[in-house]
């Protein structure tokens, strides 16, 4: 049945204090959990999931578990118990995997991890043979840092300060090993790490505080989310340091840094983990789970990040934050409802297509940019960047 009605597609930021609703006039409903409705990142990727259930023609329920880690399974049976057809389902942490998955199971209700995956190979193993299981998408948020230290390096930093949320998150764990690893191996010195518990009050600012009281030597801060990295040029701005700063997760603010040079780097824009996982469930739901050549649903853990340079700043913010990266027609294409003959090859391909590049020549297809501002933003038509400011940032 094709479920395909016209909607609206909201564009602003999805937030709540406990629960929000969207709903359309039929179809399913899903459930989708908010690690900490507010922060910027993840209430993005809470709107892209949007879009695909827009589209779809379905009903959103948002779940927020308030940075509180016992949210995340107590928000699950809510959800289950709220009796909606699929969730959508940040795990947060590595021990949720072993509990979550078989409740959900174990209910008949399908459900789809986003941003967030089991890292552990038995459990995804146990969990990909679930019979309600309809896949999942992270980020590779190794690959995440590594660059970020790269650029350090290329910039000539020899010692570095690390901050992010606490041990056992595996997004921020992947990212710091991957800028540790990679800066070590270029001949960098980490000074100091600090993981801070979600929450904590000013802990952020005192963490990054505290480290550069420590070694006010240091050539640099990474710092995985955008709380920590705000608070790193914090420290660079009242001690009038010419630390450098590195990020990962490019919010509207730090944009502006990025513009005007406090911010020498950030990575981020990886909110379309979201609209992958989305996709899956959707599919799923309508009987058609895309699956690989075991079949079995798919966990793809490698989506890139994307870097952003000066010249590209405007164009980002026009199409990734005050619009959203995927058009509907995109999206409508890689559902069942609308596409039987939809495969996870074309979701798969979708993913290892993301770009800065890509997406910015889709909208100019859409027409939503023009071909000077390509142009000014260092790409031109074919896909190959110019040679103006080369450098990643």
């Amino acid at each position: 049945m094709n479920k395909k009605i016209g909607m609206v597609l909201a564009t602003g930021i999805l937030s709540a204090s406990l629960t929000v609703s969207c709903f359309a006039a039929d179809g399913n409903t899903v459930g989708i959990n908010n690690w900490f409705s507010g922060a910027y990142a993840l209430d993005i990727l809470c709107n892209n999931a949007k879009q695909v259930i827009d589209t779809a023609g379905d009903n959103l329920q948002i779940f927020n578990d308030e940075g509180n880690a016992e949210k995340v399974i107590t928000d699950l049976e809510n959800m289950l118990s709220s009796g909606v057809n699929g969730i959508m389902w940040m795990g947060m942490f590595e021990n949720n995997f072993a509990v979550g998955p078989a409740k959900m199971n174990d209910a008949k209700t399908y459900f789809s991890f986003y941003d967030k995956i089991p890292t552990d190979d038995d459990t995804k193993k146990q969990i990909k043979q679930m019979e309600y299981f309809a896949g999942g998408t992270s980020n590779d948020n190794y690959e995440a840092g590594q660059m970020m230290a790269e650029q350090a390096l290329n910039d000539g930093c020899k010692s570095a300060l690390l901050a992010g949320a606490e041990i056992g998150d595996p997004n921020t764990d992947a990212r710091i090993a991957g800028f540790q690893e990679s800066f070590e191996k270029g001949g960098g010195k980490i000074l100091s790490v600090s993981r801070v518990t979600t929450g904590e009050a000013n802990g952020p600012q005192q963490a990054c505080d505290n480290m550069y009281a420590a070694y006010p030597e240091a050539d640099c801060f990474y710092c995985s989310g955008e709380s920590f990295t705000l608070a790193a040029l914090t420290v660079k701005s009242k001690s009038a340091s010419d630390v450098k700063v590195y990020g990962t997760d490019l919010n509207p603010t730090l944009l502006e840094y990025l513009k005007d040079g406090s911010l020498s780097a950030c990575c981020g824009a990886s909110w379309v983990t979201a609209v992958y996982s989305a996709i899956m469930l959707e599919n799923a739901m309508e009987g058609h789970r895309l699956v690989d050549e075991d079949g079995l649903p798919a966990i793809l853990d490698n989506v890139h990040m994307i870097s952003v340079t000066s010249s590209q700043a405007d164009l980002y913010e026009k199409l990734w934050i005050n619009e959203l990266p995927y058009e509907e027609s995109e999206i409508s294409n890689l559902l069942y409802a609308n596409n039987p003959n939809v495969t996870l090859q074309d979701l798969v391909d979708m993913a290892n297509n993301y770009s800065f590049e890509e997406r910015v020549q889709a909208k100019f297809k859409a027409g939503k940019v023009s071909e000077d501002e390509l142009t000014a933003a260092g790409i031109t038509l074919d896909g190959e960047e110019t040679t103006e400011e080369q450098t990643t940032e």
